[in-house]
């Protein structure tokens, strides 16, 4: 009988928290916001390892995508198009990525949002 009274009290305790309102301002909360960092050379002085690190990182990634482009291009004028290297069109090939990009998203938005196509599903085509 113990054991069903417990289980009586710990509904009747699940119901009272279900009927009042959730209240974010509760006396436990003890997070704290940190203070932004300051511009200019003070901000540099308190963070540059932070600010070395993230810009080592975006170099890290922005490397091998941009040596991508510039290899895929010299194959493509080499191999395909059997033309010379000229800087115009070198300058203009980068914004094929671009335009293939946007496209891809709206229509792989498109396909998840408006059709209901399954998000794995949708990212197997991309």
């Amino acid at each position: 009988m113990p054991i069903l009274a417990a289980q009586n009290n710990k509904a009747q305790q699940i119901e009272r928290g279900a009927q009042q309102p959730y209240n974010r301002s509760s006396s436990n909360n003890t997070s704290r916001t940190k203070p932004l960092p300051q511009d200019g050379l003070t901000g540099l002085r308190q963070h540059w390892k932070t600010d070395i690190m993230s810009g080592f990182i975006v170099f890290l990634i922005a490397l091998p995508l941009s040596l991508g482009i510039a290899m895929a291009y010299v194959l493509s004028s080499t191999f395909v198009f059997r033309q010379p290297f000229k800087r115009r069109s070198a300058l203009r090939f980068p914004f094929v990525y671009v335009a293939q990009f946007l496209v891809s998203f709206v229509l792989l938005k498109v396909a998840v949002e408006c059709i209901g196509l399954p998000e794995w599903l949708a990212l197997g085509f991309a």
